[in-house]
């Protein structure tokens, strides 16, 4: 799932969860994926980009178990829970954050290829539906649709609409090998991925947090 995708899924919490901050469950969203970075930059987790890159098809998540495990978004949304139960001793934004969270896992796991373990350390079964693996217009299209099914829930407003649809569709040469973009550069250079892929988290976490403060026809929201 695209970081529209992950991100978008905090504004139907908001609206579920009023008294959580905004801008925390944007980042509980994407917590998984930031730790994913990280454990790209040290080289704990490994991510291969065949050369030419036509499609998603061609990006290899190969080693990604401490962030990306079914048990590692427990483990986060756990985390996470306990700390916004300590600050603000408040159970119910605990819940609203750890949902945030653990959404991360259960979305990647409609979207990706089967590359997403049970476990840190544990042989068994890869899980994934594999879409970005044999049919990534089909994960186009159930990012796209998801991202704007919550937005519907959440009464969302037209800059946000038409974030969701812009943002999907600049990266829409990922989806289909027939569409040529500037993938190759990244693929060229795989040392810039992690950063690329923060870049994008903070870009459109940003945009969301600026565009979803205000349902359709009211006035900004409390973040």
């Amino acid at each position: 799932m695209n970081a529209i995708g992950h991100g978008i899924t905090a504004i139907v919490l908001k609206k579920a969860f009023p008294e959580a901050n905004l801008g925390w469950l944007l980042v509980s969203t994407e917590a998984v994926e930031i730790a994913f970075v990280g454990f790209n930059i040290a080289g704990i987790e490994r991510t291969e980009i065949a050369v030419p890159f036509n499609s998603v098809m061609d990006m290899h998540l190969v080693h990604m178990p401490w962030s990306h495990s079914v048990l590692a978004g427990f483990f986060f949304a756990g985390l996470f829970y306990a700390a916004a139960l300590y600050f603000t001793k408040n159970p119910r934004i605990g819940l609203a954050l750890a949902l945030g969270v653990f959404s991360h896992t259960l979305l990647d796991l409609a979207t990706h290829a089967p590359d997403m373990a049970l476990a840190p350390l544990i042989d068994g079964p890869m899980l994934g539906t594999g879409l970005y693996g044999s049919h990534p217009q089909w994960a186009f299209a159930v990012e796209i649709a998801y991202a704007l099914f919550c937005w519907w829930i959440a009464q969302g407003n037209w800059k946000l609409f038409a974030l969701i649809v812009i943002g999907n569709l600049i990266s829409i040469t990922s989806y289909f090998p027939s569409l040529e973009g500037s993938e190759n550069l990244l693929a060229e250079n795989p040392a810039i991925f992690p950063y690329f892929v923060l870049g994008q988290i903070v870009i459109f976490l940003s945009l969301i947090w600026l565009f979803g403060r205000s349902p359709r026809g009211k006035k900004a929201v409390p973040v």
